[in-house]
């Protein structure tokens, strides 16, 4: 099925605000969705099988898939699921539990990314229902960093349920980024309750 990519698209009634993540979409998908309408089942188990090295110290549990594929506002998306078991064979075995869109601002002045993030963190706001926590954050060194220079700046949006939706600026320090061949700019995603405890520490 052709990917039909959108920058980030509220789906909302023009009488109810949204009061669930489910009524958010990035890049054609939403939580809840099955990955095998937009995937191959070879293709979302290649993509598990080359990021899972990056979360052995948690598990297996859930699965991570990258899709390079630019919509013009993102440059690539991250999607989540549950690790497909061999008995996997239903489009309900490969629920959607996470979506993030991240689009590239390697090297460019970081208050370009800060306007984009305010952009749609002002257009989510007039959106969503007054039961959702928005948090906005002050930036904050990036753990990965042992120079303390590189900076993530993050907005929250937390459901009654857990779920949230984050939008984030990543800074890192150019040296750093250009030695790993890291991406830093913007990141919109969808998160559930239950992918998020799964990343807590035990």
């Amino acid at each position: 099925m052709k990917f039909f990519f959108m920058f980030f698209i509220l789906l909302f009634s023009s009488s109810v605000f949204s009061e669930d993540i489910s009524d958010f979409e990035i890049g054609g998908m939403k939580i809840g969705d099955s990955l095998l309408d937009f995937m191959s089942k070879d293709k979302i188990i290649e993509g598990i099988n080359e990021t899972k090295y990056m979360y052995e110290h948690i598990g297996d549990e859930f699965g991570e898939i990258y899709i390079f594929e630019s919509s013009g506002r993102y440059d690539f998306f991250s999607v989540w699921i549950k690790t497909p078991k061999q008995n996997y064979i239903t489009k309900s075995d490969y629920l959607i539990y996470s979506i993030r869109g991240v689009k590239s601002f390697n090297g460019e002045d970081p208050d370009k990314c800060y306007q984009e993030m305010l952009l749609i963190e002002e257009s989510i706001s007039k959106e969503i229902s007054s039961e959702v926590i928005k948090n906005v954050g002050e930036p904050f060194k990036h753990r990965i960093d042992p120079t303390g220079k590189s900076l993530v700046k993050e907005t929250a949006f937390r459901f009654e349920n857990g779920d949230f939706i984050t939008i984030q600026c990543t800074d890192f320090e150019e040296n750093l980024r250009i030695k790993n061949n890291w991406t830093e700019g913007l990141s919109v995603g969808l998160r559930t309750i239950e992918l998020y405890e799964w990343f807590r520490p035990s």
